[in-house]
């Protein structure tokens, strides 16, 4: 009775780490842009490049037919930043060498939209081709990162089927350093954004992702008190 037991628990707790796993590798933290007009507006300050483009500008300004153009752009902008999305975008950016509105999820539903995310994928594609090496490497790192995070669940399960204590430090590393570095990674992006737009870029962990985390941490500690009593 007691041998069932333990099989039982540690059902449970592979059920637990795979949970754990599987949120983490799918929940995102999502960027977000809450003016895009205002990065519209900075972006067609910084294309007018010469005195006649600048001269136009600030006559639309003045006529206000700029805020008319910018009214049709929508007023906020979202991405989900998980693994599994950072992984789909290094495999599309490997085999087209550049990425579309489509992957960013960028709306293009009237004329202006369109203009305006042709123009930033664009500029987005330059600047991804102008660091293609680099960008290579981090992408070859990325995929090497995912597959680590895999294997350490993947390891604090197996420990668990066969009743290891290090089970525990294995999720609680994965579980931790897989939060972390995602919450590294979007920050690192927003920071980025800031200083190339100059606007305010909000960064929100979701729920799932936030769940993924409490399920390892909660799960590493709880196991090695699990495991001593069905052993008794």
């Amino acid at each position: 009775m007691r041998k069932i037991f333990a099989w039982i628990v540690r059902v449970i707790m592979v059920i637990v780490i795979g949970t754990s796993g599987y949120l983490m590798l799918k929940s995102p933290v999502t960027v977000g842009v809450p003016d895009v007009r205002q990065v519209a507006h900075v972006a067609l300050n910084k294309s007018a490049t010469n005195d006649e483009l600048r001269a136009s500008l600030k006559l639309a300004q003045k006529t206000g037919l700029e805020n008319k153009i910018l009214r049709q752009l929508p007023e906020q902008y979202r991405y989900d930043l998980s693994y599994s999305h950072l992984y789909n975008l290094g495999v599309t950016y490997e085999a087209n060498g550049e990425l579309t509105a489509k992957n960013l999820h960028i709306p293009q539903t009237n004329n202006v939209q369109k203009v305006f995310s042709n123009y930033l994928i664009k500029a987005l594609n330059q600047q991804l081709q102008r660091d293609d090496k680099q960008l290579e490497q981090v992408i070859t790192i990325f995929h090497c990162v995912i597959l680590v995070i895999l294997l350490a669940f993947l390891l604090a399960a197996l420990m668990v089927v066969f009743g290891k204590y290090g089970a525990a430090l294995v999720l609680l590393l994965a579980a931790i350093g897989s939060f972390g570095m995602l919450q590294y990674c979007a920050g690192q992006l927003a920071q980025n954004l800031r200083v190339q737009l100059a606007v305010n870029i909000s960064l929100v962990t979701s729920e799932e992702l936030w769940l993924a985390l409490w399920l390892g941490i909660g799960g590493a500690i709880i196991w090695p008190v699990c495991l001593r009593l069905t052993k008794k």
